[in-house]
This record gives structure tokens, C-alpha cells and sequence, in this order.
């Protein structure tokens, strides 16, 4: 049973309690990283530091990452994400990466990374992690999950890497002992792409309630095709009673969403980041409350990366609108989501830098 405790108001406090010292007032947390990192690679104050337990190839171009998470890390579930921080050519890049299993214990999680081409980060992840290595890690976040009802009919949507966090959720939901139908279909490139294929038959095979769509579509023999109205009544007929659960490019996720317009619920998470080129789109005036600074920034570029071409650094994490590194309220003016092409004006409303674009009289608390 927990209990819950009532804070002892202010003026209450007795001269025997006293405030406890921020600890970033008492040491500098940078500098003492730097010497502990020397001592040991997963001594650290200001960050959390993971260790590589197992790597096995997930497919061709992707390999999945046993971690060991440090004691004080929050304990993850299935459908969530992590971000990861790798230092490369001197230069801090960080990356949101899913849990493509359910954790097995509160300090082991798994990882899948795809060798995406041009991936930067995802590149010298795959190329170069290695049992042993050591990784800066965050807590876990993210708000894709499972419906209580364990009856609840299942349509999960998957392409490309958006198979990791489903397969977490997969993997879980037949863990619990799922009793209504699940239906995964899954888009990849070629076979070679294909994550955890030898898994799918077998899982088929001891678990009836289970049903495995592939659809390569590059395939030289025979090219699948995309999703569409045509291949969700084949794959889900009875869609009106599914809950659906989609992960995958943003341009995925905004065909799925309506193709799904009928079905009993809809969640779903992009992982594309948004372009971020600048054209001779017209810009507006964006004022930075805390900073006293004013600028004009384009209509059509996240303003992350807007901010970032004028030399500032806000917070951010993995660019896509699903960590919340980088929100900020919005005091006033309005603001464009990317993702839906919406726009808002509602004052004192928070806001995610890498997904809204400027849109009129913006004043931001930056």
C-alpha cells in the first residue's frame, strides 16, 4: 500500500530542517564528470550512463543492442523510447531510439539500430558499437502503449524501423496472454531490410491469435504494395472493431491515420524528422522573452532548426516530436504544427521547437 504524505507547508519547517543546496550549486557537475570518466567509464553526477551487454544482427542492415541500465534509471515498458548521446569527431549528437522488446527486468532493455543511409549517428552505432561500450542514455518517454482490455482486437502498422517499438508492444500484448485477434503488417524494402524475419512464422506458429503481413516493396521478384484502402480490408476486414497502433515516416503515419478513420481507435508516432531547408518562404517577427532577443524566421522551417541557423542552441533531443527536449510555452503570436498543419494562437500554451514553425507575432519564454 502507498502512502501518500501531505508537503509540510512553508512556514511550518523547523529551523532543525534545512533547505537542501541544488548539488549544481555545490560542485561544477561537468567538470566532475570529466575526472570520473577517467577513473571509470560509467561513473558519471550529471548524466546516466548505460553499458552494451550482447549485440546480435536484428537483419542485414540493422542490429539489435542489449543494454544494462544504471540503478537510479526509471523503469521503461514496452512502446517507449530512449534517447541516446555518442560523441562523433569531437561533436555531442543525440538520437530517440525505441525499445524493440519488452524490458526484461528494470535494468535490462533492448534496442534495435537500422544503418540508415546517410544516418550519421545510426551508421557509427552500427558499425562500431560494441559488447562493453558504454552509452549516455535518458529516461524513458513516450505514450505508445497497449489498451487495458486485453480482449481488444489489434491492427499494428508497421514500416521501415517503426517495427521496434511494435514489436515491443507485439511481444508484450503475448506475454499478458492477449485474447483478442492482433494483426501485424509491416512494410519493409527487401528482404535484406527485414527485421526479426525468422521471428514472425514462429511467433505464428505458437500463438493463434497472431497474424504476420510482410510487404517488401522493392522486391526484384515481386514488389508488395503500399499501404492503402485495398490492402487494409485484405489484412483487416473487420476494421471498425480494431484498435489500431501505427509507427513509422511521418508521410506513413498521415496515410495510415486516414485510411483508419473507421477503426474503433488510432494511436500512432512518427519518427521523420521535419525538413528543415529554408526557401524565400516569408518570415515573421519571433521575439525570445528571457533572452530580449528579436528575429525574423521563416514560415516554413521548424523553428529548432531555425534557432540553430542564428547561432542559438535550445534544448532538444530527438527532433521529431516526441521526447519534449524542446518545448517551450508560447506567450503569445501564433505558431504552425508541422505535423498537422495546424495552425494555433492560444496564449500560454507549450510548444515543441522541432515540430512548429513561426507563424505570426511570436513571442516565446526562451
Amino acid at each position: 500500500m502507498t502512502m501518500l504524505q501531505t508537503p509540510m507547508p512553508r512556514n511550518e519547517r523547523t529551523a532543525s530542517a534545512p533547505i537542501p543546496r541544488p548539488r549544481s550549486q555545490w560542485i561544477n557537475t561537468d567538470v566532475a564528470d570529466f575526472w570520473l570518466a577517467h577513473l571509470h567509464p560509467r561513473w558519471r553526477i550529471g548524466c546516466m550512463l548505460a553499458r552494451v551487454c550482447e549485440r546480435r544482427a536484428a537483419s542485414e542492415d540493422a542490429v539489435t543492442l542489449a543494454l544494462r541500465m544504471p540503478q537510479r534509471w526509471p523503469k521503461a515498458r514496452a512502446g517507449q523510447h530512449i534517447d541516446i548521446s555518442v560523441d562523433i569527431d569531437g561533436v555531442r549528437h543525440t538520437r530517440a531510439y525505441s525499445l524493440s522488446a519488452p524490458p526484461s527486468d528494470p535494468r535490462h532493455i533492448e534496442i534495435t539500430i537500422a544503418n540508415v543511409a546517410g544516418g550519421k549517428v545510426s551508421r557509427h552505432l552500427f558499425e562500431h558499437l560494441q559488447p562493453g561500450d558504454v552509452l549516455q542514455i535518458s529516461a524513458p518517454y513516450g505514450g505508445l502503449c497497449l489498451p487495458d482490455n486485453v480482449h481488444a482486437p489489434l491492427l499494428l502498422l508497421a514500416a521501415g524501423s517503426g517495427i521496434t517499438p511494435l514489436r515491443s508492444l507485439l511481444l508484450d500484448a503475448l506475454a499478458r496472454d492477449w485474447r483478442g485477434a492482433i494483426t501485424l503488417g509491416y512494410w519493409a524494402q527487401s528482404r535484406q531490410s527485414l527485421c526479426f524475419a525468422e521471428q514472425w512464422a514462429a511467433l505464428q506458429a505458437q500463438h493463434s491469435v497472431l497474424c504476420v503481413h510482410t510487404f517488401l516493396t522493392r522486391d526484384p521478384v515481386e514488389p508488395a504494395p503500399r499501404i492503402s484502402a485495398e490492402v487494409l480490408t485484405q489484412v483487416a476486414p473487420e476494421l471498425a472493431e480494431r484498435t489500431v497502433l501505427a509507427c513509422g515516416p511521418s508521410g506513413f503515419i498521415d496515410l495510415t491515420r486516414k485510411l483508419s478513420a473507421q477503426a474503433r481507435a488510432f494511436h500512432a508516432e512518427g519518427f521523420s524528422p521535419l525538413a528543415s531547408t529554408c526557401s524565400d518562404s516569408p518570415t515573421v517577427r519571433v521575439e525570445l522573452r528571457r533572452q530580449g532577443v528579436t528575429l525574423d524566421l521563416p514560415t516554413n522551417q521548424p523553428l529548432l532548426a531555425a534557432l540553430e541557423s542564428q547561432g542559438l542552441q535550445p534544448a532538444h533531443g530527438c527532433r521529431q516530436g516526441i521526447c519534449n527536449t524542446c518545448a517551450c510555452h508560447r506567450i503569445s503570436g501564433a505558431s504552425r504544427d508541422l505535423q498537422r498543419d495546424s495552425l494555433s494562437a492560444e496564449p500560454a500554451t507549450s510548444i515543441r521547437l522541432c515540430v512548429h514553425a513561426a507563424a505570426d507575432g511570436l513571442v516565446l519564454d526562451l
